[in-house]
């Protein structure tokens, strides 16, 4: 559903930074965080939004304005929520970070052979 909606911002972007630029990187930013694949079929569609209408500047606006900040507030609440259960009265808890996580579990440690490999 958040594909569908960002997909809708996607088309509206233009050179400017402008509220379609905010809501379309706050849409990237939550998406990224709940399943970090989703980056993979934007990568070739930002590339040519960059390219062809020379949004540049207004991405990197984007990234300091919205994406810095909403993933920020996303990693607080994973944390806080994460750590919850096992809070333990001494005030610490464990930073959460989803694509990390996601990368540390399946490439590093190597858990994701645990459902099978295909030879090349």
């Amino acid at each position: 559903m958040i594909n569908v909606v960002a997909l809708d911002f996607y088309l509206r972007l233009t050179k400017e930074f402008n509220k379609y630029t905010a809501v379309f990187t706050a849409l990237l930013c939550i998406e990224f965080m709940m399943r970090s694949t989703s980056i993979v079929a934007w990568i070739p569609l930002l590339f040519l939004k960059v390219v062809r209408d020379g949004t540049l500047v207004s991405f990197l606006k984007s990234a300091v304005l919205v994406a810095a900040p909403t993933i920020f507030f996303i990693v607080c609440i994973d944390s806080y929520c994460y750590s919850l259960p096992r809070f333990n009265g001494d005030g610490n808890w464990d930073w959460v970070f989803n694509p990390w996580n996601f990368v540390r579990s399946n490439i590093i440690e190597k858990k994701s052979e645990d459902f099978g490999t295909d030879p090349w």
